[in-house]
């Protein structure tokens, strides 16, 4: 069974979502991906 977590990029909730990326962090796991390959709009900041 695949878990899908809902994701927003705050102040950018009604943004269209056209770019791609992977959501990861440590959660449980060292490889925890949140979501792989989702669609969100784009990420002004770097992380």
């Amino acid at each position: 069974m695949e878990v899908v977590h809902h994701i927003v990029v705050l102040g950018k909730e009604n943004n269209v979502n056209d770019f791609t990326y992977d959501v990861v962090g440590s959660l449980c796991e060292n490889n925890d991906k949140f979501a792989v390959d989702r669609k969100l709009p784009k990420i002004d900041s770097e992380f």
